[in-house]
């Protein structure tokens, strides 16, 4: 398997509840644990909606994501 740098942006299907079809969506890659397994974050552009989420925002000047 790929080894992943920790801080990047990788695209995953996610499976719909009834598991019928996916959807590809992107996700930061928090560690690469070992040759088969990863841990992500979702990444979507809606507002936080839960204690566990949190709003990241593009420093223009140097294209860098920073927690707000």
């Amino acid at each position: 398997m790929t080894r992943y740098d920790p801080g990047i942006v990788l695209l995953v299907d996610f499976p719909f509840p009834a598991q019928t079809a996916t959807k590809r969506r992107p996700v930061f890659l928090m560690a690469d644990v070992d040759h088969e397994d990863i841990i992500v974050a979702q990444v979507t552009s809606h507002p936080p909606r839960g204690r566990y989420d949190l709003h990241l925002a593009v420093e223009r000047a140097s294209g860098h994501l920073f927690h707000t």
